[in-house]
């Protein structure tokens, strides 16, 4: 009776361990922070050009490592879509708006795939959310 006591105390007590975070389902929340390409349809990406951060505010800030360039977008979520776009003037004061349609799933916390759904070369890719 004791040995059954003592490894039920046992079972109890390496229960007890550390918990996982919850998964997060609501893509609003789960793209949160800065994330880098390591793969697209052309095949895995040996070093990172760039990282872009999803803020709460709907701000998409792209980093791009060579030349120290910061980029500001918005992204929003409509219809299971995620969008990437803004509107700029380039130097011709012409105004150009961009609006980038992407199918999107998270395949772990940290890690996610966007599909591009306009006709391009490069047509996918799989981000990784950097620490």
């Amino acid at each position: 009776m004791k040995i059954f006591i003592i490894l039920f105390c046992l079972t109890i007590i390496s229960g007890c361990g550390d918990k996982e975070d919850p998964v997060v389902t609501d893509p609003e929340v789960a793209i949160l922070g800065k994330w880098e390409v390591i793969e697209n349809s052309l095949g895995p990406v040996a070093t990172a050009s760039q990282y872009e951060e999803y803020k709460a505010d709907s701000a998409l800030d792209i980093y791009r490592y060579a030349g120290g360039e910061l980029v500001h977008y918005k992204y929003w979520f409509s219809d299971s879509m995620l969008y990437k776009g803004g509107v700029f003037v380039d130097s011709y004061n012409d105004t150009i708006v961009i609006k980038e349609p992407y199918t999107f799933k998270f395949l772990s916390p940290d890690k996610l795939r966007m599909d591009f759904q306009y006709p391009a070369l490069v047509n996918w890719y799989i981000y990784q959310r950097k620490k």
